[in-house]
């Protein structure tokens, strides 16, 4: 056992380690702790374990600290010690952000007719409307699975932040491969990553590598620019956004990514917007709660797909994407589906129209023109 009676505290979990006073960097300093006392020195006294970006460190015995309180303890008169004051280290500017070169998204955005996705929201909706969304959030064709789909992450300022690359079947489902053991593996992974594979990588792909936030912002936040007076709607999956934005072409529709995306990086550019987050089953609990923080409760969060759904779907956690085909797209543009009392249209699901229209008190004859922002929240929050 060391004979000192001055040593580091010894690191047991993350809180055992403290603010440096020089460089500011949490959970990053070591302290010095009197074994006699049980109690930390004074904060100056410890090292900070960045050694290369900062590397202070003040030990009570080279400074005079232990001669002065040994001095003390035995009742002479202390020696002239001062504390030295501390140096702190000069904040560095926060490192710039390395974005995919427009290009690499560019070569992407073809092949569509190779394209699963693409190929599936041509089932659903005209060629012409499919064409134009598919544009409106620059969507590639990769060939890392055959027909698989690339979804850009565009930044406010057109930056391209990632890309998430995404295999679909026919259905408009990820397709899920079988592992050996027995688990299932979605076919999904970014842009980034199967860079990773070439050789030789990109120059520029070390440098986008290595900084800690590679996505930063939501899919379809390049769209907030043009359109700063309309009512933003936040989904969790990019396909989300893009099959809503057919049905509700009044509305920004932009996603997160995935539940647990909800956070405040992700959402700095919603800052002073009005909007609705749509969670996927079983997440509303948890983005209501996020939403609070992140907006002091002026988002409003849609409940809607809570009220509606089955217990099978709830287990499934299916998502607006799986509802909204069950109605012609094109009812949607007048408002909400106007055919009530007439012949249902191919996939019309008359439990769900029969919930809407009661929660609305409408009937055919009082629809009028396109949906308002209160409209939409009356509708989908029941």
């Amino acid at each position: 056992m060391s004979e000192y009676r001055y040593q580091f505290k010894r690191y047991k979990s993350p809180s055992d380690r403290v603010t440096c006073p020089s460089c500011d960097h949490k959970r990053t300093f070591t302290p010095y702790i009197d074994t006699v006392t049980g109690e930390l020195l004074p904060t100056e006294y410890g090292k900070c374990e960045r050694r290369n970006n900062c590397g202070y460190e003040l030990n009570p015995y080279q400074d005079g600290y232990a001669k002065m309180i040994w001095q003390q303890e035995r009742g002479e008169r202390p020696t002239d010690w001062k504390p030295k004051p501390i140096v702190r280290q000069p904040t560095p500017p926060p490192p710039k952000p390395v974005f995919i070169p427009n290009e690499v998204m560019q070569a992407s955005l073809k092949a569509y007719h190779q394209n699963n996705f693409v190929k599936y929201l041509q089932t659903v909706f005209d060629a012409s409307d499919v064409e134009q969304v598919t544009a409106h959030y620059q969507i590639g064709t990769s060939n890392r699975w055959e027909g698989s789909t690339v979804f850009w992450y565009i930044d406010l300022n057109a930056n391209v932040r990632a890309g998430q690359v995404k295999c679909f079947d026919e259905t408009g489902h990820t397709i899920k491969d079988v592992l050996a053991d027995g688990e299932t593996k979605s076919r999904t992974t970014w842009v980034h990553s199967l860079l990773q594979r070439k050789q030789p990588a990109p120059v520029w792909l070390t440098d986008y590598l290595n900084q800690e936030n590679k996505v930063g912002c939501l899919f379809g936040e390049h769209l907030l620019k043009s359109e700063p007076a309309k009512v933003v709607c936040v989904v969790e999956a990019p396909k989300t956004a893009m099959i809503a934005s057919l049905y509700f072409p009044n509305f920004i529709w932009l996603a997160v990514g995935a539940l647990t995306y909800l956070t405040a990086d992700r959402c700095k550019a919603l800052e002073g917007r009005k909007v609705i987050l749509w969670p996927d089953l079983n997440g509303y609990n948890l983005w209501k709660e996020r939403a609070d923080k992140l907006s002091a409760g002026r988002w409003k969060v849609s409940d809607f797909l809570e009220q509606v759904a089955t217990d099978e779907e709830r287990k499934s956690g299916l998502d607006l994407a799986d509802y909204l085909p069950r109605f012609h797209y094109k009812d949607f543009q007048l408002g909400f589906p106007h055919q009530w009392n007439d012949p249902a249209p191919m996939g019309y699901v008359p439990k769900l129209a029969e919930h809407t229209a009661q929660s609305l008190e409408l009937s055919a004859e009082t629809i009028g023109p396109p949906m308002t922002e209160n409209d939409l929240i009356k509708l989908w929050s029941g």
